[in-house]
């Protein structure tokens, strides 16, 4: 009987793609000292077991990353769950501050996109000019977020992702595979999606570069392993390119509260909300939307996980992460 796998891992290349950018990481040097060159994936047609992680050889000799094939199919669909109701969100906020329907909004949009670029051009503010390509993109992905179905197929592409992670329910395969990942939108999707999975994977080439397979692990491990993948990716990654990766991190961190949403400690790894926020206070200096981010994503961890004391219908400021904070009693 042929293996199914899941069709997130069409995307690999896109990762392999990436790490080769993340010349700090050293990943030549790391192959050269005992990491073997492939990763080994897990969980294929399966739930998810575990995540990631690293091994040593039976001899001791090498070490081999290892993969949740069903981890990263879940990552890929919360992904696209949350950043598309974040994308819809700031469309609705637009149009409650502009006085203007969605529907109304909708069809502007769609005349736009019939139209050239050099139709669109004179129309343009001035402020825009430089950013016209991806102005022009972004109208593209529009029309499927103000979709009359959006809710519908969130709902359902939500209940595929809560599949993969929960044995009570069998896997629907076809369910997954019947989710288009070459619409406009998931451009956006699988760009977050492949930034992420490299995360994940050079926190772990970070344990072997560090010697941290040659004794018992602790905390401050994956602590150094998490920061040492971020700045890897932070120093050699630029402009639009390095947004993307560092929603992508995020993205792995929030996943992993959802995986755990009780938050519950394992003696090994730091909580995972404190990990989350080791990386947005690095970035958030840079641009206000990660802070948009964070709130928005983590008001969905309460209400999907009904967190019953976290607080709720933040605005996308400042002084709500600070709330946040101390609610995870974070300094």
């Amino acid at each position: 009987m042929a293996e199914e796998l899941y069709p997130v891992l069409s995307l690999n290349i896109n990762i392999t793609a990436f790490l080769k950018k993340v010349i700090s990481a050293d990943i030549f040097g790391s192959i050269k000292t005992g990491l073997q060159n492939k990763v080994d994936l897990t969980d294929k047609g399966t739930h998810i077991t575990s995540i990631a992680s690293i091994e040593k050889s039976a001899d001791g000799k090498t070490s081999q990353v290892r993969l949740s094939s069903a981890y990263c199919q879940y990552f890929w669909l919360l992904c696209d769950v949350v950043l598309k109701i974040l994308d819809r969100r700031v469309i609705t906020t637009a149009c409650i501050y502009y006085g203007i329907s969605m529907e109304v909004f909708l069809k502007s949009v769609e005349d736009t996109n019939k139209k050239t670029k050099k139709q669109v051009l004179p129309f343009i503010p001035d402020f825009f000019k430089p950013d016209i390509e991806r102005y022009l993109a972004y109208l593209k992905i529009v029309p499927e977020l103000l979709a009359d179905v959006f809710w519908e197929q969130i709902g359902f592409e939500y209940a595929m992702c809560e599949s993969l992670k929960d044995r009570k329910y069998p896997i629907e395969m076809e369910g997954i595979r019947s989710i288009d990942m070459n619409s406009k939108y998931s451009e956006r999707t699988n760009s977050v999606y492949s930034y992420g999975i490299a995360f994940c994977m050079l926190h772990e080439l970070e344990h072997h570069r560090l010697g941290h397979l040659e004794k018992e692990e602790e905390i401050k491990d994956e602590v150094a392993a998490d920061a040492q993948a971020f700045w890897s990716i932070y120093k050699d990654i630029r402009g639009e390119e390095r947004f993307s990766a560092n929603i992508g991190m995020l993205c792995v961190l929030f996943s992993f509260m959802m995986l755990n949403p009780k938050l519950k400690e394992d003696g090994v790894h730091p909580r995972e909300d404190k990990r989350m926020f080791a990386i947005y206070d690095e970035v958030v200096k840079e641009n206000p939307k990660y802070t948009m981010m964070l709130v928005n994503i983590l008001d969905f961890w309460g209400k999907v996980n009904h967190i019953a004391d976290y607080p709720k219908d933040l605005e996308p400021v400042d002084e709500s992460v600070k709330k946040i904070k101390a609610y995870f009693k974070i300094s």
